[in-house]
């Protein structure tokens, strides 16, 4: 799984020199929108960008990422191959299974981290 998870997180674009995150970074920003999903119940993100309104049903990847990130940086993960190609306004994670494995990582980063059980357990 984390192999599948690392492969789909290079850039899918031939022109990789114009990608705005690192490794690291694009991991990082996945696992967190990963979480979202988890925690949220919420499935789909908001294309960035797009004109045409879509329902509430959606979270805005750039609220869910850590405020340190750039504006530019924040739409960048959701092009990765991890995502199915927008549909309506939407983009959501191409398996479940990969989002509920990045959304494992990042609990357990926070953990690492010295977050207490009780506080992740707040968050559902």
């Amino acid at each position: 799984m984390n192999y599948m998870a690392t492969a789909n997180l290079r850039e899918s674009e031939p022109h990789a020199s114009r990608d705005p995150l690192t490794p690291e970074l694009a991991r990082e920003g996945t696992e967190t929108l990963a979480a979202a999903t988890l925690f949220c119940r919420t499935l789909s993100f908001k294309v960035p960008d797009d004109a045409a309104g879509t329902s509430s049903a959606v979270l805005d990847a750039s609220a869910c990422l850590p405020d340190d990130w750039q504006p530019r940086l924040c739409g960048a993960p959701l092009t990765r191959a991890l995502f199915d190609a927008a549909s309506l306004g939407r983009v959501r994670f191409h398996h479940r299974l990969v989002s509920a494995f990045l959304a494992a990582q990042w609990v357990a980063a926070r953990m690492a981290e010295g977050c207490p059980v009780p506080v992740l357990e707040e968050m559902q």
